[in-house]
């Protein structure tokens, strides 16, 4: 999953941890300012935990399951 950019900025690698439903994957990006790493990941399908240097992303359809399954949970009284 790396995306090369031919920008004159400063790239740099980050590596992060992507949670499925089934697996974790680690990934690495090649980022810089035209090219966020969250902006990269949203786009892969992920929610990154942190804007900036994330280094740990949820699928959305892994966060759109667990949502479903609280607004559906019976209430703890």
């Amino acid at each position: 999953m790396t995306n090369h950019c031919l920008c004159p900025e400063h790239h740099h690698l980050l590596k992060l941890v992507c949670v499925h439903m089934e697996y974790l994957e680690d990934i690495e990006l090649v980022i810089c300012s035209c090219h966020p790493a969250g902006i990269q990941l949203v786009h892969q399908g992920f929610f990154p935990c942190s804007l900036l240097a994330p280094t740990l992303a949820v699928s959305l359809d892994m966060l759109e399951f667990v949502s479903d399954l609280f607004v559906n949970m019976a209430p703890n009284e």
